[in-house]
């Protein structure tokens, strides 16, 4: 039994079914016509075509396959116009965080109409967003238990787009699926979930029950099932919010072309050594095992052969102030248990630049 913190948007709490094999009630979970988002890679991977095969032999099936990372909101308004002349009655998210985020913000245009930048941020109200079956097939984003979807507007600038009824209804946890991801992409999903649960786990809008959900993901993480580990980290996320972390992060993944995991680990030491003064990372430190987060997380940067400065990734001196002012606009950056200020950012970005 996996215990959730309350969504503190009002999402209902999912259906999460846990363990080896959970991927095979995909078919049982299904209602009438049936729209599965994926990515062109992850049909050739066995269990997942497996699994939509078992889908077809049911139910009438739409595959679309035309999800790219990063999604914008004229992929997604490309995916709701064919889906919604199909007619579905489920959605299914079989994939990693775009799938998942894709399926998503489709699900929310088809009921809501209009653009994805005219849902940015969190909203509320009455909608009929059709059921979604969520089966996260990387350790990483978590986002199969949020309400949220993350969404890049034209000029890479993201939005996060939330409404309680985006909340999937149904989340199948099969640890075998990320088993079947390249190293590269395990690697950057884990950091990108590892930074959930230390973001989350000190934020300042934390509730006893967020904060012991991230520190299950940690421990998860570090020493268990790091598919288990993603998905709390994601109900902590929902639960509470992040920090700084990725409030600096994004502006990388934007302007430089940093994947969204490798961007926030990056700048994640730097963050947790700032928020010293303010947080006790005692809790989280003990559910990593280790005595120093910091260095316990660059050290995870070095085991993966990843250069930690950001000049190895064509960031210059120069570009800082730009860099900050941007970072200052993240939304995520209100919830860091130590306030930020331009100054304070810039700082941050500098001591990450030679790292």
């Amino acid at each position: 039994m996996i215990t959730l913190p309350p969504s503190r948007y009002g999402a209902a709490t999912p259906d999460v079914r846990y363990g080896e094999g959970a991927l095979a009630a995909l078919r049982g979970c299904c209602r009438g016509r049936v729209a599965v988002f994926t990515d062109a890679d992850l049909l050739r991977v066995d269990p997942v075509q497996d699994a939509i095969d078992s889908v077809e032999g049911a139910h009438a099936v739409l595959v679309w396959p035309h999800v790219a990372p990063n999604p914008t909101s004229a992929s997604i308004s490309r995916a709701a116009e064919v889906v919604a002349a199909w007619g579905p009655d489920t959605i299914v998210a079989l994939g990693g965080g775009s799938v998942l985020d894709t399926a998503k913000a489709t699900a929310l245009l088809l009921a809501a109409g209009g653009r994805m930048e005219d849902h940015a941020g969190p909203r509320s109200g009455a909608l009929q967003v059709l059921p979604i079956v969520a089966v996260p097939t990387t350790a990483g984003t978590g986002s199969e238990l949020q309400s949220f979807a993350l969404i890049s507007r034209e000029d890479g600038t993201k939005m996060a787009c939330g409404h309680p009824a985006m909340m999937p209804s149904v989340v199948l946890l099969d640890p075998a699926l990320p088993r079947t991801c390249p190293a590269d992409v395990a690697s950057a999903a884990w950091l990108d979930a590892v930074v959930h649960a230390v973001e989350t786990a000190v934020c300042n809008v934390r509730t006893a029950a967020s904060e012991a959900c991230a520190l299950a993901a940690a421990r998860e993480l570090a020493h268990g099932d790091p598919l288990l580990g993603a998905a709390l980290a994601g109900a902590a996320i929902e639960a509470s919010m992040l920090g700084a972390a990725h409030a600096l992060g994004n502006p990388l993944t934007a302007g430089y072309h940093l994947p969204h995991g490798l961007a926030v680990a990056l700048m994640a030491p730097h963050v947790v050594r700032f928020n010293a003064e303010a947080a006790d990372y005692g809790p989280l430190a003990e559910a990593l095992g280790t005595s120093d987060v910091a260095r316990w997380l660059e050290d995870q940067l070095d085991a993966r052969l990843v250069p930690r400065a950001l000049a190895d990734y064509e960031v210059h001196a120069a570009d800082l102030p730009e860099l900050a002012r941007a970072a200052m606009e993240q939304w995520t950056g209100r919830f860091n248990p130590r306030p930020l200020d331009l100054r304070a950012v810039e700082r941050l970005y500098a001591a990450a630049l030679g790292a």
